[in-house]
């Protein structure tokens, strides 16, 4: 379940996409970063990984250079215009569960207007971009990692689909020795699931995290999940409640 989706097009923005990929994995660890090169493995359906990664992120990247609107096809067509490009429907999904959108614009790239848009995204023009520049890197990445840092922070990780969970989150402050103050962190989440008759119990303890951030949802909720998710299926423990409705990355 990747918290952030980078939506990009290779042929334009691949190196602008790699550099803020590495920037990421760096500050919340690869887990919850999507990036198609990175994330999908040899053999994967990529159509299936990537439908899932847009219908559970919680924060869609999506990435502007200055071809974004008007780079077309093998026929001449614009790419946006085609109801089955991938870039155009990882954004339609994202919009149609209100997923937050952050349009990046590479190199001076302007932000599209909504009839320079098909329809479906015109919505994008709403939505607040950042501008990033490999002059500025640092800074600008900084301005978008305080953003993904309260998104994330804010995210339910002990939500499993299909699954009833019960669970408590938690930071404590830690003694430094060298520094002599409470100055470090241990991050914590433990719950157990199906919360309707437990059958697993996950506890993650992570201390002295370096991520950068450290609040215990934040840092220890993904792993939560993972393990939670991957004992569930494993031992085969039937859900207690509906699946959500999945977003599938077809065309109209």
């Amino acid at each position: 379940m990747p918290g952030i989706f980078i939506s990009y097009r290779r042929g334009e923005t691949a190196y602008p996409a790699g550099w803020l990929f590495d920037r990421l994995v760096q500050h919340f660890g690869a887990v919850q970063i999507f990036k198609d090169v990175d994330s999908i493995q040899l053999g994967d359906d990529f159509v299936e990984v990537i439908t899932r990664a847009v219908g559970s992120c919680d924060v869609l990247l999506a990435l502007v250079g200055d071809r974004w609107l008007t780079i077309t096809d093998a026929q001449g067509q614009r790419r946006l215009d085609d109801p089955n490009d991938f870039v155009r429907l990882e954004i339609e999904a994202a919009l149609t569960r209100n997923v937050r959108v952050i349009p990046i614009l590479v190199d001076g790239a302007s932000m599209p207007r909504a009839d320079e848009l098909p329809a479906s995204l015109a919505q994008l023009e709403r939505r607040q971009a950042l501008e990033l520049s490999p002059s500025r890197f640092d800074y600008d990445t900084s301005r978008l990692l305080k953003v993904l840092d309260a998104t994330l922070a804010a995210e339910p990780w002990g939500e499993i689909p299909g699954y009833s969970v019960a669970a408590k989150t938690g930071t404590a402050q830690l003694w430094d020795a060298k520094a002599h103050c409470l100055c470090q962190y241990g991050s914590s989440y433990i719950g157990m699931a199906p919360a309707s008759n437990p059958q697993v119990v996950v506890a993650v303890n992570i201390q002295r995290p370096r991520s950068g951030n450290y609040f215990g949802n934040a840092v220890a909720g993904p792993v939560f999940y993972h393990v939670m998710k991957f004992a569930l299926q494993t031992l085969k423990i039937p859900p207690d409640r509906a699946k959500r409705p999945n977003v599938r990355l077809t065309a109209p």
